[in-house]
């Protein structure tokens, strides 16, 4: 194996990490703490479900910020400050009396879970892999599904023998642990040949933007709430699962 190919490996490697971090542990094992939260603060569930929401909500705004902060800090720093953003929320729950601290903390924690998460880790991606970063896209993002089909149980059976606030603290250390030597050690490639081409002033057409038609400005419109509707329904299915009678950890 050449010393490009295992460059290359040990960025899948660390994607993979990634994204199994900051989707598969925080976004996709948040749902399994609503119903212990919601017993804890006397509230409904669907109160406790907000913060899933404000997580969403302050990473898609956000996400603008981190693309720029890209462009002009080195990627691992905007990485690392990401990591250490979300794990210092995930901390702060534990110890949270009221549910508005939890809202107030759940900004803070998808204001950082972005910058280590798929908008950064397909741009580290594209830098090293050009046109054939999108498979390498996909392995990571499968790390998604596998660390939270894991870590659910796990999280369960911690919740149900120390409470809530021993989830958050192991999901924070997971989270932090796993995360940060990834971070401080990711790189983005900027050889030539994974460059994107761009027109010189003189090419026909180089002035002239894309052309968008009716109907695909409909799917992206459209497409991006699809998504995000049916990715977010998976955090209510152990809540859900309570209601009918099973355990936390069967749900989740």
């Amino acid at each position: 194996m050449t010393e490009r190919k295992k460059q290359e490996f040990w960025v899948v490697v660390r994607c993979c990490v990634l994204i199994g971090s900051s989707i598969g542990l925080i976004s996709n094992c948040i749902g399994i703490f609503y119903t212990p939260l919601a017993e804890a603060l006397g509230t409904g569930r669907g109160q406790v479900a907000v913060i899933a929401t404000i997580i969403s909500l302050s990473s898609a705004f956000f996400g603008t910020v981190v693309a720029k902060l890209v462009r002009r800090f080195p990627i691992n720093t905007v990485m690392t400050a990401g990591v250490i953003m979300t794990v210092l929320g995930l901390f702060l729950f534990s110890y949270a009396p009221r549910l508005e601290y939890f809202y107030v903390l759940a900004a803070l924690i998808g204001a950082g879970d972005i910058c280590f998460k798929n908008l950064t880790v397909s741009m580290v991606l594209q830098s090293w892999f050009g046109s054939r970063s999108a498979s390498k896209l996909g392995i990571a993002m499968a790390m998604s599904g596998v660390v939270a089909a894991v870590m659910n149980p796990i999280l369960s059976r911690v919740i149900s023998a120390g409470g809530y606030g021993t989830g958050f603290r192991l999901l924070a250390i997971l989270g932090g642990a796993c995360a940060l030597p990834c971070t401080v050690t990711m790189r983005m490639d900027d050889s030539a040949e994974n460059r994107p081409a761009v027109k010189s002033s003189g090419e026909k057409g180089a002035a002239q933007g894309p052309y968008i038609s009716p109907f695909m400005m409909f799917l992206l419109l459209v497409f991006p709430v699809l998504v995000v509707t049916g990715s977010g329904m998976n955090t209510h299915f152990s809540s859900y699962a309570v209601t009918l009678g099973y355990s936390l950890g069967f749900g989740a």
